[in-house]
C-alpha cells in the first residue's frame, strides 16, 4: 500500500498536480522524501527527469544514488534517440554503463517508448478483433513493413532480460500507466467485445436503415441486402461470442453490450415488439385513409382492413397473411386484432371511436340528420312533427334522401332501442340544433302558432 501511494503522489507532482496532494498522503513515511528528490532531479536534470513518464519508471529512477543518476544523464546526452526508442541499425546489447540498475532502467524505458510506438500504429492500422500481442509485431506484415525485425528484437528482449517481471505483460502494465486503454487491446475478450459491440451496430443501424415491415432484427439473417453489406459478419460474431462467452449468454450478451448505449435493439429484437410496432404504425395510415373515404356508418374493425377493396388496392400490404393474421395467431390473450386497435387508439385516440359500431352511429347518424332536419325545415307543414314515420315514408323526403332516414332510424332503434333509439337521436342532433326538441311534440309546435293564425 506504501509503494501505491508513493506512485499515487508521484504521478500528481509529474504532471504539475503536487499541490492536489493530500496531507494524508504526504504523511506516509517516504512520500516528502520522494517528492523532494523529484523536485530537486526536476531542477538539476530536467529533460531526463521528464523522459520518465510512468511514474513506475520515475520511481524507480528516483531511487538511483546520485552517481547512477549523473552516469544515467551523461548517457542520455550522448544516446538521446536510444533513450526515446528510436530504432538504431545495431541493437546495442551492451549499453557500456557502470551500473546494473542503470543499465536495466535504461532498457526498460527504451522498450517502453518502442512499445508505446508501435501500439500507437497499431490502433492506426489494425484489423476487426486484432489484439495487440507479440504475434501481431512479430508476424504481422504491415508492422513488419513499418518496423523491420524491431518486434523480434523486443520479443528477445522481454524473454531473456525481463522474463523475471513479467515479460511483455510488465511493459504493457507501463504503458497503461499513461495510456490506460492499451490493457483493452491486450485481452483477447476485450477486444472482442470492443469490436463486436461495434460491428454488431453497425448492423442494426444499417438494418434500421433498410428494413421491411414486420422484419426483426437478427445478427444471423440471410436477408441479400445484409449479406451484401457485411459478408458472413453475423456468422462471424455468433462463433465468436459462443466460443468466447458461452458461459454468459454468447451473443445475447453480446446483445446486452450493445444494448447499454443503444437500448432500443432490444426491442427491434423482439418479434411481438415489431409486430406491435410496425403493426401501430400500418393500421394509423389505413385509418387516415378510412377518414377520407369511408361510407356513411362504416366501421373502422378488421373486416374494413382486411376486405375493403379500397384498402386493398391502396395497401397490398395487409393481406389476410400479413397484419390481421399476425395479431390473431401472436395476441390471443391480449385480444387479437381488437388489441391493435386499442394499442393505435393511444397513439391516435380518435381511432377508439371509429372501432365502435354505436359510436359511428351517432356520429354519422347525426350528421346525415342534420342535412334532413334543415330539410324538414324548409318544407315541412303548419303542425307536422319531426318523427320517424313521416321522415322515412314521406314522398318529399323519400325523393330527396331515398332509404336514409330510415336507414338511421332503424340503426338507432337496433342498438339503442324502440323509445330510446329516437330519443337518443334527438338528444345528439340538440348540441347542434337546439330547437329540435320544439319540433319533435306537436303541443310544442301548437302553442308556437300565433293567435291571429287560430282566430282565422
Amino acid at each position: 500500500m506504501t509503494l501505491e501511494t508513493k506512485l499515487k503522489a508521484l504521478e500528481l507532482s509529474m504532471h504539475g498536480k503536487a499541490s492536489e496532494i493530500s496531507n494524508e498522503i504526504i504523511a506516509v513515511e517516504g512520500v516528502q522524501d520522494l517528492l523532494t528528490t523529484h523536485f530537486a532531479e526536476q531542477e538539476a536534470r530536467p529533460e531526463l527527469t521528464s523522459s520518465f513518464r510512468p511514474q513506475t519508471l520515475l520511481y524507480e529512477y528516483l531511487q538511483l544514488d546520485l552517481e547512477e543518476r549523473e552516469e544515467l544523464e551523461q548517457f542520455r546526452i550522448k544516446n538521446t534517440k536510444y533513450m526515446k526508442g528510436i530504432s538504431t541499425k545495431n541493437e546495442k546489447e551492451d549499453l557500456a554503463v557502470n551500473s546494473r540498475n542503470v543499465e536495466k532502467l535504461v532498457r526498460k524505458l527504451r522498450l517502453t517508448n518502442q512499445l508505446t510506438t508501435m501500439f500507437e500504429f497499431y490502433l492506426q492500422n489494425r484489423n476487426d478483433f486484432e489484439e495487440f500481442t507479440i504475434s501481431s509485431f512479430r508476424n504481422n506484415p504491415l508492422f513488419k513493413t513499418k518496423f523491420g525485425k524491431l518486434g523480434k528484437s523486443l520479443d528477445n528482449f522481454f524473454r531473456r532480460k525481463f522474463k523475471q517481471e513479467g515479460g511483455f505483460d510488465y511493459f504493457v502494465g507501463l504503458i497503461a500507466e499513461e495510456r490506460s486503454e492499451i490493457k483493452g487491446y491486450t485481452d483477447l475478450k476485450e477486444v472482442l467485445k470492443r469490436d463486436g459491440a461495434r460491428k454488431l451496430t453497425e448492423m442494426f443501424d444499417f438494418y434500421l436503415e433498410n428494413r421491411g415491415d414486420f422484419q426483426v432484427f437478427n445478427i444471423n439473417t440471410e436477408n441479400p441486402l445484409f449479406k451484401a453489406k457485411f459478408g458472413n459478419l453475423g456468422n462471424s460474431l455468433t462463433k465468436r461470442f459462443q466460443g468466447n462467452f458461452g458461459e454468459l449468454g454468447g451473443t445475447d450478451y453480446l446483445m446486452n453490450l450493445v444494448a447499454e448505449q443503444r437500448p432500443e435493439i432490444k426491442r427491434y429484437m423482439d418479434p411481438k415488439e415489431i409486430y406491435k410496432m410496425d403493426g401501430i404504425r400500418m393500421l394509423t395510415e389505413v385509418f387516415d385513409f378510412y377518414l377520407d373515404n369511408k361510407e356513411d356508418f362504416e366501421v373502422f374493425d378488421s373486416n374494413f382492413v382486411r376486405r375493403n377493396k379500397l384498402v386493398r388496392s391502396r395497401f397490398p400490404g395487409l393481406t389476410k397473411d400479413n397484419l390481421y393474421y399476425l395479431f390473431w395467431r401472436n395476441f390471443e390473450k391480449e385480444g387479437r386484432f381488437s388489441y391493435l386497435i386499442k394499442l393505435a387508439s393511444e397513439e391516435r385516440p380518435e381511432i377508439k371511436q371509429y372501432s365502435d359500431p354505436k359510436r359511428v352511429f351517432e356520429l354519422d347518424g347525426t350528421r346525415c340528420m342534420i342535412n334532413i332536419f334543415d330539410f324538414y325545415l324548409r318544407n315541412r307543414e303548419l303542425l307536422q312533427t319531426f318523427n320517424p314515420s313521416y321522415i322515412s315514408t314521406d314522398n318529399l323526403f323519400r325523393t330527396k334522401f331515398g332509404n336514409l332516414p330510415k336507414n338511421i332510424f332503424d340503426r338507432f332503434t337496433r342498438n339503442f332501442g324502440k323509445n330510446e333509439g329516437f330519443n337518443h337521436l334527438i338528444e345528439l342532433l340538440s348540441h347542434e340544433r337546439p330547437n329540435i326538441k320544439v319540433y319533435t311534440d306537436q303541443r310544442a309546435l301548437f302553442s308556437r302558432i300565433p293567435r291571429s293564425l287560430l282566430r282565422g
